[in-house]
C-alpha cells in the first residue's frame, strides 16, 4: 500500500468518525438536545452508542502524532519541538475560536439561558470549560474532546524527551505506553473511590487509555514494519473488530452497577479501532477498500471544521424547526455541516497551517521523522 494510499485509509476513518459522532448528537438533539438519549430499545442503543466515535478520533490522533516522533527516537536524534507546538496551534487554534465565537452568538439568539454565566465564558478562550460544571458541555459541547487532545499534544513532547534521554528502545517505550494506559484506569477508580465528579473524568489522565492504542498501533508499525495481510486475513479481523464495536453497547448493559465495566467499558471498541487503524496501513481487499471512498475520506479532510460547527448549527435549527424529527433533522444539518466543515478548511484551517509551515526551516536531524498530517479531532 502506497503512502498516499494509507494516508486516504485514515482520512476514510476520520470521516467515519465524525460522521458518527453526528449522527448521535442530531439522535439525542431530535429527543430534546440530551447528549446522552435513554437507552430504552435497540435503535436509542444504537443512537447513543454511534458515541464511540470520538475514541476513534482520540486512536488516531495517539497513531500520527507519536509516528512523527518515532524516526528521531530510532535514532536518538532531537525533534523540532517548537515547530511541533506551532503546527498544532495552527491546526487547532484559529478554527475553535471562530466556531466557539459563532456558537456564543447563536445560543444567545436561540435560547440564551443555554449560554453559561458570562463570568465563566473566558473559560473557553483557554480550553478549561472542562473545568467548570456551569461550562462542561455548553455553548459547542463536543469542544470539551479538544481540551482532552491540547492536554495530550502537551504532555506528548514531555514522554517523547524522557524517552530520548533514556535511548528507549521499542521494549521501553512499549511500557511506557502501558504505563499510560495503567494510568488512565487508576485515574478513573481513585475518582470513583473519592467521589469525584464529571470533571474528574473528562481530565487527560482518564483518556489516556484510548491515545495510548494509538501510539501503541504506531509503535507497531514503526518497529515490527509488518508485512501485508491478505484479503482474507484482514477480513477476519475487520470482522472481529466491527463485531467489538457493535456489542459494545450491549455489554454495557449486561454489566451495568460492575465497577470493574466502570472503568473498561469503553476499552474493547477502543482496541477495536486501533485494529481497524492498524488495517487501515497493512490491511487489503473490500475489507478496507470502504475506507478510501471519495466522499468519506472527502469528510475525513473537512472533518475538524464539520465537527466544530455541527452542534451549533444543530442548535439554530432547533429555533427555526423545533420539532423535526431524526431523519428531517439529519438531512436539513447533514449538508450545512459539511459546507461549513468545508468553508474553515479553505478559509482558516489551510491557510493557517499553511503559514505556519512557512516559519523558520526545521532544524536538521540525523533521521526526518515521517510527516503525519493533523488528524481532525472529536474532535
Amino acid at each position: 500500500m502506497t503512502e498516499a494510499s494509507r494516508r486516504k485509509s485514515l482520512d476514510g476513518l476520520r470521516g467515519l468518525a465524525a460522521l458518527t459522532v453526528f449522527t448521535h448528537h442530531v439522535w439525542g438533539h431530535q429527543l430534546g438536545g440530551k447528549t446522552t438519549p435513554p437507552m430504552t430499545d435497540f435503535w436509542s442503543v444504537l443512537g447513543t452508542e454511534l458515541r464511540l466515535g470520538l475514541f476513534l478520533f482520540f486512536i488516531l490522533t495517539g497513531f500520527l502524532l507519536y509516528r512523527s516522533f518515532l524516526a528521531h527516537l530510532r535514532a536518538g536524534t532531537q525533534p523540532d519541538f517548537s515547530g511541533y507546538l506551532r503546527r498544532r496551534a495552527a491546526r487547532i487554534l484559529p478554527a475553535y475560536y471562530v466556531a466557539v465565537a459563532a456558537a456564543i452568538v447563536i445560543v444567545a439568539l436561540v435560547d440564551v439561558r443555554g449560554l453559561p454565566p458570562f463570568d465563566q465564558l473566558p473559560l473557553f478562550a483557554v480550553f478549561a470549560q472542562n473545568f467548570s460544571d456551569d461550562t462542561f458541555l455548553t455553548v459547542d459541547s463536543p469542544t470539551w474532546t479538544l481540551c482532552i487532545e491540547l492536554g495530550f499534544y502537551l504532555l506528548l513532547p514531555v514522554i517523547v524527551i524522557g524517552l530520548l534521554r533514556l535511548r528507549a528502545g521499542w521494549r521501553f517505550q512499549a511500557a511506557v505506553l502501558t504505563g499510560l494506559f495503567a494510568t488512565g484506569l487508576l485515574w478513573r477508580a481513585l475518582g470513583d473511590a473519592i467521589g469525584a465528579g464529571i470533571v474528574w473524568d473528562n481530565m487527560l489522565p482518564a483518556w489516556l487509555p484510548y491515545f495510548a492504542l494509538g501510539m501503541g498501533v504506531a509503535l507497531w508499525v514503526e518497529y515490527a514494519e509488518p508485512q501485508p495481510l491478505s484479503p482474507r486475513r484482514t477480513g477476519a479481523i475487520a470482522a472481529v473488530a466491527t463485531l467489538v464495536v457493535l456489542v459494545n453497547g450491549a455489554l454495557l448493559g449486561v454489566f451495568q452497577g460492575n465497577e470493574v465495566m466502570h472503568y473498561v467499558s469503553n476499552l474493547p471498541a477502543g482496541a477495536a479501532f486501533a485494529a481497524l487503524t492498524a488495517l487501515a496501513l497493512v490491511g487489503s481487499g473490500i475489507a478496507v477498500r470502504w475506507m478510501h471512498l471519495r466522499w468519506l475520506a472527502g469528510l475525513g479532510i473537512v472533518s475538524y471544521g464539520f465537527y466544530l460547527w455541527h452542534m451549533p448549527l444543530l442548535i439554530a435549527l432547533r429555533g427555526i424547526y423545533p420539532h423535526g424529527g431524526f431523519v428531517a433533522t439529519f438531512a436539513a444539518a447533514l449538508p450545512a455541516a459539511v459546507l461549513a466543515g468545508v468553508l474553515s478548511w479553505r478559509w482558516v484551517e489551510k491557510p493557517a497551517m499553511l503559514r505556519a509551515r512557512r516559519a523558520p526551516a526545521e532544524r536538521p536531524s540525523a533521521t526526518p521523522a515521517p510527516r503525519a498530517d493533523p488528524v481532525a479531532v472529536t474532535e
